[in-house]
């Protein structure tokens, strides 16, 4: 009767033993990290999150050079001087007669003020209608809102009166992003 317990503390003691020498070969033989490893590995990491900041850095500069040719600069002043000089540029250059722009009240969203500008020309359809259409570019500051073409009797001469909503937008001290 005492065999049996015998017999089974010899096989508890053998496994033991093989669990005890595979420790100790792991131990040996699997190289462990060393605190240069940890060192390398962590500048590695640190050199890589630096070039990513400054990717993005030079990515929100770029948007905001784009932002920036897209949207007008200045108080309600310059910008009705400048979109005056716009509009007389085009309608020369499209022999039209610029009978009128107005001022309209600014209306701010959230962080954008849309400014719009009645516009009048007058002269004949295919020059109203090429001065629109190079109004209307997306590479402009401005939008053109809607466009409304009367005929003009002129005694003969085919010409016609062009009303539009001319809006362009301009950043609010609430919506601008400064780069730090």
């Amino acid at each position: 009767m005492t065999a049996k317990p015998q017999k089974l503390s010899n096989g508890v003691i053998i496994t033991s033993i093989i669990f005890m020498f595979a420790a100790l070969g792991y131990a040996m033989f699997v190289p462990t990290k060393s605190a240069n490893g940890l060192v390398k590995g962590r500048r590695l990491t640190q050199a890589s999150l630096l070039r990513d900041i400054e990717r993005l850095k030079e990515l929100q500069a770029a948007a905001q050079r784009e932002n920036d040719a897209h949207f007008m600069q200045g108080d309600t002043d310059q910008i009705t001087t400048k979109t005056l000089q716009y509009c007389k540029v085009l309608s020369d250059a499209n022999g039209l007669e610029l009978a009128a722009v107005r001022p309209q009240r600014k209306v701010v969203i959230g962080a954008f003020a849309e400014i719009p500008f009645s516009i009048q020309m007058i002269g004949t359809a295919p020059s109203v209608l090429r001065t629109i259409r190079s109004m209307d570019k997306a590479a402009n500051q401005f939008v053109v809102r809607s466009i409304q073409i009367n005929p003009v009797d002129t005694g003969g001469v085919s010409m016609v009166s062009a009303n539009l909503v001319l809006v362009c937008y301009q950043l609010t001290a609430k919506g601008e992003v400064k780069a730090k």
